[in-house]
């Protein structure tokens, strides 16, 4: 099982991630956050969380954009 200091360096990325998603975000930043390097940060994340960095953030957004419509007279564009 994953060491559990390294899971919550994950979270406290993730949650990151989760606040700033309308930002770019680079791999490597995330990464940093979680004191990995990216190519171990984007696998341990996938294995920690069911979902690749990307697919996170990317679903977050969606997510947003969901809500934004369903919820404001905002156009789609």
């Amino acid at each position: 099982s994953m060491h559990r200091e390294l899971f919550q360096r994950l979270r406290f990325s993730r949650d990151y991630l989760a606040e700033h998603f309308d930002t770019p975000v680079s791999l490597a930043d995330a990464a940093g956050l979680a004191c990995v390097s990216p190519f171990h940060y984007h696998r341990v994340f996938a294995h920690a969380f069911g979902e690749t960095p990307h697919a996170f953030v990317t679903r977050m957004r969606l997510s947003r954009a969901r809500h934004l419509l369903i919820n404001t007279d905002l156009p789609v564009t």
